[in-house]
């Protein structure tokens, strides 16, 4: 079953306020801390992996503690192209913190 449109508009209230957040992970990825064991120039990449594992994480454990069920293959499929859909604004967030 897809999902309703609710559940899609909470999915991407999740990918706007991770974009509206972006300078603020961008700095924390670009940290010290990280920035000595990631092998990737300037965390661009990085930066992209963790905000996609973000959203997908934080989509799909309050989905799945709100219904108590496990989404079926077709939600993970619609989760995933929709996160692929916007993968452009993300990078373009990140592009303008610098």
């Amino acid at each position: 079953m897809p999902l309703n449109p609710t559940h899609r508009g909470i999915l991407e209230q999740l990918i706007d306020q991770a974009i509206k957040d972006m300078q603020a992970t961008v700095q924390f990825v670009r940290s010290d801390r990280y920035s000595k064991i990631i092998k990737d120039k300037d965390g661009d990449d990085f930066v992209l992996g963790y905000i996609i594992g973000r959203i997908d994480t934080t989509f799909k454990a309050t989905y799945i503690a709100t219904f108590d069920k496990l989404l079926s293959n077709e939600e993970i499929l619609e989760i995933e192209n929709i996160i692929y859909n916007r993968i452009g604004e993300l990078k373009e967030a990140i592009f303008k913190c610098g």
